[in-house]
């Protein structure tokens, strides 16, 4: 089991300790008590801190100074960059650690501020100094905000998708038979989530999954988490963490209910379509030991549904979403038009009267009958058997009242393209919404909506 328990690797990379001297209690975003003034920070690496101090005024965001925090080869160095001041350069503190939640950042030359403090009081609490001569100057508390995902987190979420081989003849023995180990990478529910599975291969038999995986986005921790199980209950959890570009890194606790629980540091450099993967453990001085790399190489990239939004001419959004699907063109059009079909991936309840002019009603709730409040009704306005279909939504109440009466100028046209005999390129084109905030902050729910649906069907034909 120990052996196995090595091929964990997957999003992983050891921890730099040197860069375990900056605050990692100060991502997230983070609101001034009783004011709209919020200072937010977001991890670019270990190493690299990137934030802000804002005002929100009219809705908007103004940017008052630009931040960051690094690890230089001697120190951590926090630099404000304050808008049209200084000629645009930005004054460097160096951080004096006073304790294990207590965090100042010094420049005794500079004439205010001369310490910035930060002080952790609880997970969703600190309390900041800004000081001057004589430690003389004023304090606030920030609480902590719900915040968007980082860029970082998506790109590791794309580079991971797909199926990964890696040799294994190095480690290969009586008890590991196994010539290869295959990792194979799938969006969740949304592009907010992946769900992986590891299994071993022999010529080519592939055998049982050793261990099955999910990386998610913890909301209430404002982390990235990587969670796996294996034989006989085995769980294990931990923070993934970027390092640098394509470089990822988590330590894990693992649990099982027969034995003591330990702890795995692993490592992950993905460049292109090879990634190397080392895996460590702890000895008993608390030292990481080098146990295991493999180097991987992408045999296949499982691809998900793209978005694009595009002005017309007239001035009128359009929203494009496609997705390459793995089966033939008959098989798409059917789940897409028969009752049967439309139920394995779209919703659990509908009717169907597929023809020029007739309807596609549906619900998302699995007990609630065609009419009921939330149906939905689709009109079909034309159609190309197996090319393409026009309909038209009918707006229920659920829809937001900005968008009641427009549903007249709203089209959604489905493109079903042969790519060849076996693979299917799907395209929805969603026109006529207006070229105005609201809707496009509403674009945004309908971008994740589809997706997700898409990427079920893709997941549905392909498995």
């Amino acid at each position: 089991m120990k052996n196995i328990i090595t091929l964990i690797f997957i999003i992983s990379g050891y921890i730099n300790c040197q860069a375990q001297e900056i605050p990692e209690f100060l991502q997230g975003k983070w609101k001034v008590e009783n004011k709209d003034i919020y200072e937010e920070w977001e991890m670019v690496t270990t190493s690299e801190y990137v934030g802000s101090s804002y005002k929100i005024i009219d809705d908007k965001k103004v940017v008052s100074e630009n931040l960051s925090i690094r690890n230089s080869a001697k120190s951590v160095i926090y630099t404000a960059t304050v808008l049209n001041q200084n000629q645009g350069k930005g004054i460097e503190f160096t951080l004096n650690k006073i304790d294990a939640n207590t965090f100042s950042f010094e420049n005794l030359n500079h004439d205010f501020p001369k310490k910035i403090i930060y002080k952790k009081i609880a997970d969703r609490q600190i309390y900041v100094q800004v000081l001057g001569k004589e430690n003389k100057g004023f304090s606030f508390n920030m609480f902590k905000v719900k915040t968007d995902i980082p860029k970082w987190y998506f790109v590791d979420l794309e580079n991971q998708i797909g199926v990964w081989e890696a040799d294994n003849n190095l480690y290969k023995s009586e008890n590991e038979p196994f010539e290869k180990y295959v990792i194979e990478w799938n969006w969740g529910v949304d592009t907010t989530s992946i769900n992986g599975r590891l299994y071993g291969k022999i010529g080519d038999k592939a055998s049982v999954n050793f261990w099955e995986f999910k990386q998610y986005w913890d909301a209430e921790d404002n982390q990235a988490k990587l969670f796996q199980v294996g034989f006989g209950g085995l769980t294990g959890i931990g923070s993934v963490m970027p390092i640098n570009k394509g470089e990822t890194s988590v330590v894990q606790n693992f649990t099982e209910p027969s034995t003591k629980g330990f702890t795995e540091k692993h490592r992950t450099i993905i460049n292109g379509q090879q990634k190397t993967t080392t895996s460590f453990e702890m000895d008993s001085l608390g030292n990481w030991i080098e146990k295991r790399t493999y180097v991987w190489n992408r045999k296949e990239v499982l691809e998900k549904a793209k978005s694009q939004i595009d002005t017309l001419p007239s001035g009128e959004l359009m929203l494009t979403q496609t997705i390459n699907i793995n089966a033939s063109v008959d098989k798409v059009w059917n789940l897409y038009t028969t009752p049967e079909g439309w139920k394995k991936w779209v919703t659990p309840v509908v009717e169907m009267d597929f023809k020029i002019n007739g309807t596609i009603k549906s619900h998302y709730d699995s007990t609630a009958t065609v009419g009921d409040k939330g149906t939905i009704v689709n009109n079909i306005l034309n159609y190309i058997p197996y090319q393409q279909i026009t309909m038209q939504a009918e707006l229920n109440e659920n829809f937001p009242e900005f968008m009641i009466g427009e549903e007249k100028n709203l089209y959604s046209i489905v493109d079903f393209e042969k790519l060849d005999l076996n693979k299917t390129r799907l395209t929805i084109y969603g026109i006529g919404y207006k070229n105005e905030q609201q809707w496009r902050d509403l674009l945004k729910f309908f971008i994740q909506a589809n997706e997700m649906t898409l990427n079920k069907l893709k997941k549905y034909l392909e498995e």
